[in-house]
């Protein structure tokens, strides 16, 4: 039995990006969506329950 062998194009290869890099991106998004998400409710909780005219600093929604 004779096996054909095949060869690589010669010439220049197109750089790539290391491999690991685009699997990290693609895991992370959904994490930096829920700590946006978060954010936005924790701001949204603050801005609702907090008075902001209180004269002490510790009730005061500004701190």
């Amino acid at each position: 039995m004779h096996q054909k062998k095949t060869t690589l194009p010669s010439g220049p290869r197109p750089h790539h990006a290391p491999l690991g890099l685009a699997d990290f991106d693609e895991q992370v998004w959904p994490v930096n969506l829920l700590l946006l998400l978060f954010a936005a409710c924790l701001a949204g909780i603050i801005v609702v329950k907090s008075d902001f005219a209180a004269p002490r600093l510790v009730s005061n929604g500004c701190i």
